[in-house]
């Protein structure tokens, strides 16, 4: 009878399973029909370059430009009348190498940060397969929500304020080191800032906003070859977010 008993139930999951596994078929056959045929091959392409993402340690590897997304109709723009004064004090500093994270206190981060490294406890992150790191570890990352919050770079929507309001090259040219050094030390798949796609959604966020105050793809920033260079960089980055 146990054996039975055993028997009945081991048919009874497999029928369930059985089941599931054709409700989970009809569920994606009938998403399928809802699709696009465009969609159907933007998520083929995503899916294909995220397997071949991970077959190559994380390799950085460019599908498509965003740039005709990035130069489309402009979407934010300054309202007149606005006092610049707060803003360029605010820049000021970050430019210098202070930043206030969380709304809170001031971390020096220098004008070139070193995005690895914890602000506020002055861990260093190895440069590791994101895959590999122990978000729970201080000693290996510091408080990584200090981490995140530096590399969320909203600090760097004050820079593009201030020189959207002012047309000063100084904030202009305080983003761009700060955008080279994070370009520079944080790879695509390297480190403690690949390692979670809601602080992804986040610096999106946020870059799409200095992207559209310094002017978009004919901003100052990009002038002359290094510029293009930083513009090229910039976009294989802002692809590899999505």
């Amino acid at each position: 009878m146990q054996n039975l008993s055993k028997s009945i139930e081991k048919t009874r999951d497999e029928d369930v399973g059985a089941l599931e596994g054709q409700s989970r078929w009809r569920w994606l056959l009938n998403r399928l029909r809802c699709m696009s045929p465009a969609e159907v091959a933007h998520r083929g392409r995503v899916a294909v370059a995220g397997q071949l993402r991970r077959r190559l340690g994380g390799e950085l590897i460019v599908g498509r430009k965003p740039e005709a997304v990035l130069a489309g109709a402009q979407w934010l723009r300054v309202p007149a009348g606005i006092d610049a004064a707060a803003y360029v004090d605010e820049a000021r500093l970050i430019a210098a190498g202070s930043v206030r994270l969380f709304a809170q206190r001031r971390f020096e981060v220098g004008p070139a940060p070193d995005w690895n490294r914890c602000p506020r406890l002055g861990v260093r992150c190895p440069p590791l397969p994101a895959r590999s790191i122990d978000l729970t570890d201080p000693d290996q990352v510091g408080d990584i929500k200090y981490v995140w919050e530096l590399n969320r770079h909203l600090h760097w929507v004050v820079l593009a304020q201030a020189w959207a309001l002012t047309r000063d090259e100084e904030h202009l040219q305080a983003l761009g080191r700060q955008l080279r050094s994070w370009l520079d030390q944080c790879p695509f798949g390297q480190g403690p800032n690949w390692t979670s796609s809601l602080e992804y959604a986040l610096r999106l966020l946020n870059w799409s906003l200095v992207w559209q105050l310094i002017g978009g793809p004919e901003s100052p920033l990009f002038a002359g070859p290094e510029g293009q260079v930083l513009r090229e960089r910039w976009l294989a980055a802002i692809d590899v977010h999505t």
